[in-house]
């Protein structure tokens, strides 16, 4: 068969609030979008070089806390 299967998969990023935070770290930013995953561990964020922790997980919204005291080692 010459069919060819096409799968487009992707996730989008509205807005993201807030835009500046602490730093010392632990705050909440909340991601606005679209093809989030409902579990929060398939929704990894990363902010420059540190991870933020992800606490809740929809199909168009991902929490999450910034590591406390991460910016102090730069």
């Amino acid at each position: 068969m010459s069919d060819t299967l096409v799968l487009d998969v992707h996730a989008s990023v509205t807005s993201i609030s807030p835009l500046t935070g602490s730093k010392l770290g632990g705050t909440l930013i909340t991601i606005t979008g679209e093809n989030f995953s409902n579990d929060h561990l398939d929704n990894p964020v990363k902010i420059g070089a540190d991870y933020c922790y992800v606490i809740t997980s929809s199909p168009t919204q991902i929490t999450c806390r910034t590591d406390l005291l991460a910016s102090q080692t730069e």
